[in-house]
């Protein structure tokens, strides 16, 4: 389109348009940036970035305008104005008005536009002031990439890591993009390394080099809004979402990571490419750093406690591979949560204050190889962070759920039943003497009420007691009720199960077994199910309830005639009348839905994932947005 409109413009003629940014940055459009810089006179050009016009949604669409006179024998100056910090088209109309007319100060450009032709692919990146910088060698005289993995089928190949049997060897930890993290973490999935997957990818194109595998490197989110750099670990793959870098010199790796996690390379970077798609080859157009031994082995030092305090925090969160439990959580020491929860809250503002002086750190160092008049892009702190009382108690509440199917233990770290099909007595091999017995049957019940001597919230008060004793147990069940802003039965009845499928990304290890309007449910870890499970359900926990249900019924029945007062021979009415709407709602449960199903003795194969397995049950479980059933 651009070409075409300078094709129809007379010679030495004037075009003006309005386009995507992403001309102006990305890779794909190198030749035609230097073939216009070259050939025709850019004079100016308006960023304007995303919500420039109101008939144009989507936050990815990206626009600039921009004036040239094509064929021009001789270049001149260009003026290039930067109004995309505004949000709406009004906005970004006043600041250009604004600054074009001189009555404020914008950000407002002029320089040679023969100077974006000293950087590797030509971006137009007016905010440099200096392009000395790129007049040495890029980091790509010492990094490569290291291709990619491409499975041409993800909902085939790619797990949750905590949808998958722990102990397969079919599996490989995979990093495939992520939020906001820096120096480590986004472990998060899985891919299928079985020799018919491998030779499916490479049949398609998409293996990289062995070569490339079992080292570590840099890598970062692909597509974001804030480019993060983190350690490739060995044990990792990774795919297009992660791209990653290896270095020539195994000795470079901490100190450049250090290096490209810096407010001046990031602010560098971003100029280079201001689009949510930070390519490789933005990466390694880079300058290479400049520095002598002792600042490469000083960066280095302090990459390595990021990393380490990264990774300590990343673990210390139940979705990381590597979780071992709640630190908070020490095994029956008699102590007060509130106090607990403020002081760990103290202990992560101390990590994140020394991780703050780190980063300073950095940015001292590496601010003198980088001259290049740039605004300085600031790093977020991503982790170690400070959580609301209430995610950490949301947390807490996540552990103890755990700890009921013996997913963990009181005991012992890290993952005790991870596995297809696993046992209460396979717990007991391992922990022979459990502070917190598992729930034998893997059916916790979760109703309005205490209808069950075992349900999901006398199991909580019994983890409270083991955890953190006996002597502050009401004041810890306060403290947690006045956070949540509700009592634990109704947190439990309305939120929980909500709170562990946002947990688990839709992803979610526990089942919930529940009538159409939730007034009967039950909980089950997907590891420990079995085909009978289905029928423990029915007879040892539906079944029971009705009945109890029904005997209440009854009782109500009898105080509308027996009741001593007006009100209370109300009440009863009351309560019978929604008695029997429940009885309705738990007949029509067992009659259509959990009994044929019980019948079936359903079969399920961790390997195939929660979006294979979840919708087998049809009604039968909690509707999650995603993975609804198929006829």
């Amino acid at each position: 389109f651009i070409e075409r409109n300078a094709q129809l413009a007379v010679e030495r003629g004037y075009v003006g348009m309005i386009t995507m940014q992403s001309w102006m940055y990305l890779s794909s459009y190198a030749a035609l940036r230097k073939h216009v810089l070259k050939h025709d006179w850019i004079q100016t050009a308006v960023k304007l970035g995303i919500g420039a016009f109101e008939t144009i949604g989507g936050a990815v669409v990206s626009t600039s305008s921009f004036t040239m006179r094509t064929s021009a024998k001789t270049h001149g100056l260009a003026t290039f104005f930067d109004v995309s910090e505004g949000v709406t088209e009004k906005d970004k109309e006043t600041a250009y008005l604004a600054v074009t007319t001189g009555r404020a100060e914008a950000p407002a450009f002029v320089l040679a536009p023969d100077e974006f032709l000293q950087i590797e692919g030509a971006p137009y990146v007016f905010a440099l002031s200096d392009f000395s910088a790129f007049a040495r060698p890029r980091l790509a005289v010492a990094w490569r990439s290291a291709g990619r993995l491409k499975t041409h089928d993800g909902p085939r190949f790619i797990r949750s890591w905590w949808e998958v049997s722990k102990a397969s060897d079919r599996w490989k930890t995979l990093i495939k993009g992520g939020d906001f993290c820096l120096f480590f973490g986004n472990r998060e999935f899985v891919v299928d390394w079985s020799s018919g997957a491998r030779a499916y990818y490479e049949a398609h194109g998409g293996l990289y080099p062995e070569d490339n595998r079992n080292r570590q490197g840099v890598t970062w989110t692909k597509i974001t809004g804030r480019v993060s750099f983190r350690l490739k670990n060995t044990d990792e793959e990774f795919d297009s979402a992660s791209p990653v870098l290896l270095p020539t010199r195994p000795e470079d790796l901490y100190a450049t990571l250090a290096y490209l996690n810096s407010k001046s390379v990031r602010g560098l970077l971003k100029a280079i490419n201001p689009t949510i798609n930070t390519q490789v080859s933005d990466v390694l157009n880079l300058p290479a750093p400049m520095w002598d031994e002792v600042t490469r082995n000083s960066l280095g030092i302090m990459a390595e406690d990021l990393v380490e305090a990264s990774r300590s925090e990343w673990s210390q969160h139940e979705l990381a591979d590597a979780f071992e439990g709640l630190p908070i959580v020490d095994r029956g020491q008699s102590r007060d949560l509130e106090s607990l929860f403020r002081s760990a809250n103290a202990d992560a503002l101390v990590r994140l204050q020394r991780r703050a002086e780190l980063l300073e750190s950095i940015d001292i160092a590496v601010r003198p190889m980088l001259t290049t008049g740039l605004v300085e892009d600031p790093i977020l702190a991503s982790s170690p962070v400070t959580q609301s009382l209430t995610d950490s108690l949301r947390e807490l509440v996540s552990y103890s759920v755990g700890c009921f199917f013996g997913r963990y233990s009181l005991n012992e770290s890290g993952l005790i039943l991870a596995d297809q099909a696993d046992t209460l007595e396979e717990y007991l091999r391992k922990v022979p003497d459990p502070l917190l017995m598992p729930d034998r049957d893997n059916v916790i019940p979760i109703v309005d009420g205490g209808w069950f001597e075992d349900d999901i919230v006398v199991r909580f008060r019994q983890f409270l007691r083991v955890s953190f004793g006996d002597e502050h147990f009401e004041a810890n069940v306060r403290f947690i009720e006045d956070t949540l802003g509700k009592s634990l039965r109704k947190y439990f009845v309305q939120d929980f199960y909500k709170d562990h499928v946002q947990r688990y990304k839709k992803r979610p290890i526990y089942w919930l077994f529940s009538s159409r309007k939730g007034s009967f449910s039950a909980l089950i870890y997907m590891h420990r199910y079995t085909p009978s499970t289905v029928g423990t359900v029915l007879t040892e926990y539906l079944q029971p309830f009705r009945s109890k249900l029904e005997a209440e019924l009854t009782q109500q029945v009898h105080l509308t005639t027996a009741g001593t007062s007006a009100k209370e021979i109300a009440a009863a009415l009351k309560e019978a009348n929604r008695l029997r709407t429940v009885l309705v709602e738990l007949q029509d449960y067992e009659r259509d839905v959990l009994y044929p199903l019980a019948v079936q003795q359903v079969s399920i194969d961790l390997d195939d994932g929660v979006k294979a397995n979840y919708p087998k049950f049809g009604t039968a479980l909690k509707n999650i947005p995603g993975l609804e059933a198929t006829e």
